[in-house]
């Protein structure tokens, strides 16, 4: 438990001072841009939909990689919203 524990307040530390902190978010911070669960987001990784890098057991998705998915998926809903609303129309 004590490891555990240690280890994640090491990476928080390392990202916290790393220069690029800012560009690299965790599992449940991408989540949250997304609007999804961190299971999901380490899903869309693994599929190959999301590119990621891993810091031991820490997976960090790229912040411009998470708005690009972020627009796509925004794009789809609209899409699909409008053909919707369309299919009503008829």
């Amino acid at each position: 438990m004590m490891l555990a524990s240690g280890v994640r307040f090491l990476t928080q530390f390392y990202l916290g001072e790393c220069a690029m902190a800012n560009r690299f978010l965790t599992a449940p911070q991408a989540a949250r841009e997304l609007g999804v669960a961190p299971y999901s987001v380490h899903r869309m990784a693994r599929r190959g939909d999301l590119r990621y890098q891993r810091l031991g057991r820490l997976w960090l998705f790229d912040r411009r990689e998470i708005r690009r998915l972020r627009r796509k998926l925004a794009a789809k809903q609209s899409a699909r919203t409008r053909s919707e609303g369309e299919a009503r129309a008829d």
